[in-house]
């Protein structure tokens, strides 16, 4: 399954370089240019991850931020104007998991939300190789995050193995 992106950004440069960054990576992004697009978008999408500009001309993107961290677990990260560290904190402190400067850098973007999607989606960030996913009986299992989920989507609780103690 395709990882997805839901992009909230006005800025049609910002989305050209979010699209075509994120799109190389392996990711589906979607797009909106307004919250109330992105409010629509986000019933019909399961996204995986939100960018979230905090410079909305309908709306406050902080004000987003907390709203969707009150309800999902989903990796959030927050696009900031380069004037100061302030709105960087200050999308962390609203539960943002991570904040992004513009103008956007691609490498630099492509790492974070690599990152991001690692620790919330519990999935290898790039696309899995033959030997990376398992799926059986409803289940799948990931080798090299050591994770199993069940077939409601929930994960699985793995506990390791000491060889040592099982020699008794």
């Amino acid at each position: 399954m395709t990882p997805c992106i839901l992009v909230l950004e006005d800025e049609s440069a910002v989305l050209a370089v979010v699209q075509q960054t994120l799109g190389s990576e392996g990711y589906q992004v979607v797009t909106a240019r307004s919250l109330a697009q992105f409010r629509k978008l986000d019933t019909q999408h399961e996204a995986d991850i939100y960018l979230i500009d905090v410079s909305l001309p309908d709306g406050n993107g902080f004000a987003l931020v907390r709203e969707l961290r009150r309800s999902s677990d989903r990796g959030i990260i927050t696009l900031t104007g380069r004037g100061g560290d302030a709105e960087d904190v200050a999308g962390l402190e609203s539960g943002a998991d991570d904040s992004i400067g513009k103008p956007l850098r691609e490498r630099e973007l492509a790492a974070r939300v690599n990152a991001v999607y690692r620790r919330t989606a519990g999935r290898p960030a790039t696309r899995p190789g033959p030997q990376a996913d398992h799926e059986f009986d409803g289940y799948r299992f990931s080798l090299p995050s050591r994770q199993l989920w069940g077939p409601d989507g929930a994960e699985i609780a793995l506990t390791s193995s000491d060889s040592s103690s099982s020699r008794r």
